[in-house]
């Protein structure tokens, strides 16, 4: 298999390590993927009220694009420490 041919930096094997990010990824209390959460935000920001999702860690890819959403549209984003991941809250400007 073609990602038998490719190592991670510990040399696992990349099917191995998708394994395991996976299996993380499941364990968590988590409602979307780390790599899914950011693309949301901006959704989220659209949307009427507040919005929520779990996420297992916050990413610098989430903090970024949470830094575009308040500053483009102007919605507020926070992220609440939980027991096993965050919670991402993001609440719309009435005027958006």
């Amino acid at each position: 298999a073609i990602g038998r041919l490719w190592f991670c930096a510990r040399g696992r094997a990349a099917d191995e390590a998708a394994a395991a990010a996976l299996e993380g990824e499941m364990s968590s209390s988590a409602t979307v993927d780390v790599h899914a959460a950011d693309q949301l935000l901006p959704y989220m920001a659209l949307a009427e009220g507040e919005s929520r999702v779990v996420v297992r860690e916050v990413t610098g890819h989430l903090e970024a694009q949470a830094e575009l959403v308040r500053t483009f549209l102007m919605a507020e984003v926070a992220f609440e420490p939980l027991d096993r991941g965050f919670e991402v809250r993001v609440r719309s400007h009435p005027y958006m």
